[in-house]
């Protein structure tokens, strides 16, 4: 069924139990699927993880559960992250002399690696596990179109300070902790997307989202080639591949402030106005 809340739900509470009970599913799905390879199944995994996660925050005003919860989410999600960071740095690279259009040095993956994915998906299995059984008996009693509003309204106005903040240092802990606030939001548009100009608005924080996530793939790429230049091989022209980075860094930056500013350019009560397409949203500022 859809990532949305649906008419046929029998209260909003009953329409999140149900929302967040598919995903735990699909994500459960992902991660038993041994006869897949494993990255796409840590992809799919991690990806429900980051909407479960959205989700939560939309109705934490009203979510009694909900630090516990997100807290075991984010369990989860490290386990996976720990295992795919040399995939990531491999692919990082190749996207880097890709946007650069000059030929990309080969990192032959670790003969672990594999084994390690395997071992993470096992083990975030068995802890989804764990959460879809407290699923079944989560308090949803007070949840209702209110505190929809108040979590799309709270996630939103963080993204704003973080915006200020991230663009102001441009340091990357400030941007990739900024790019957590911008993929809940476009969670949140998700979920609410019932007029064009919602959906509108989800596709620009969806790639504010990415250019972020390119930005942060940068800094891994740049931390890794400054303290483990080793790990690059005996030939890799580590003063040219500096260059490169810090040209798509520059470009990425400014792809990013531009892109933000149609992201978060209303004020957070104007912005609830036009995603839920009320004139009375609950009490934000």
């Amino acid at each position: 069924m859809p990532f949305v809340w649906l008419t046929e739900d029998d209260t909003v509470g009953g329409g999140f139990l149900r929302i967040a009970r598919e995903q735990l599913g699909k994500a459960l799905a992902a991660a038993a699927a041994t006869e897949r390879q494993a990255a796409p199944r840590i992809h799919e995994v991690r990806r429900r993880i980051k909407k479960l996660r959205g989700l939560l925050r939309m109705v934490e005003p009203d979510f009694p559960a909900f630090r516990a919860e997100d807290r075991a989410l984010r369990d989860v999600a490290r386990v996976l992250a720990d295992a795919r960071d040399e995939r990531v740095l491999r692919q990082a690279l190749a996207d880097l002399f890709g946007w650069a259009e000059i030929a990309a040095p080969t990192l032959p993956p670790s003969p672990e690696a594999q084994l390690r994915e395997e071992q993470a998906l096992a083990e975030a299995n068995t802890m989804l596990l764990a959460i879809a059984a407290r699923a079944d008996t989560w308090p949803i009693g007070d949840i209702d179109a209110d505190t929809r509003q108040k979590g799309l309204a709270a996630i939103y106005r963080k993204g704003r300070k973080g915006r200020e903040l991230a663009l102001s240092t441009r340091d990357a802990e400030d941007l990739h902790e900024w790019r957590k606030l911008v993929k809940y939001h476009a969670t949140h548009l998700d979920l609410l997307a019932t007029t064009p100009d919602a959906e509108a608005r989800q596709k620009e924080a969806a790639n504010l989202g990415t250019l972020l996530g390119t930005h942060h793939d940068l800094a891994m790429l740049s931390e890794r080639l400054s303290h483990e230049p080793e790990h690059f091989g005996r030939d890799f022209d580590r003063d040219g591949i500096a260059f490169v980075l810090d040209r798509r860094r520059i470009e990425t930056e400014a792809a990013i402030a531009a892109v933000s500013e149609r992201v978060y350019g209303d004020k957070t009560k104007r912005l609830v106005q036009l995603v839920c397409d009320t004139q009375s949203p609950a009490e934000v500022h």
